[in-house]
């Protein structure tokens, strides 16, 4: 899943799902699986980042892909995403009837 809006015009906002075909050094080139451009291949950089509110006498920087493994996320980046399948796993101080009302009308 993508972390950062990369290029909004092709669609590669924060929360897109993607499946990594090849990982290289500065580069992923990655298969688009959600949206307009599901079946789309990209190429995801290396971004270097920086923070900005350092008080240090030196510069940090490092570089990173802007993704993460999604197998799981929450409901908040699930909406507006079609799925063939979902579970949805809360925590057991719940009672049920609570489960069943806030669960099943996000995932209909």
């Amino acid at each position: 899943m993508l972390l950062r809006n990369l290029d909004i015009k092709a669609r590669l906002c924060n929360g897109t799902r993607m499946k990594v075909c090849a990982l290289q050094n500065n580069y992923i080139d990655a298969e688009v699986l959600t949206g307009v451009s599901a079946g789309k291949r990209v190429f995801v950089p290396r971004i270097q980042l920086a923070p900005s509110d350092s008080n240090l006498s030196f510069v940090l920087k490092r570089r990173q892909f802007p993704v993460r493994l999604a197998y799981s996320m929450t409901i908040n980046k699930s909406q507006g995403q079609t799925f063939d399948r979902v579970d949805g796993k809360t925590t057991e101080s719940w009672s049920p009837n609570f489960k069943l009302r806030h669960m099943l009308p996000q995932m209909a």
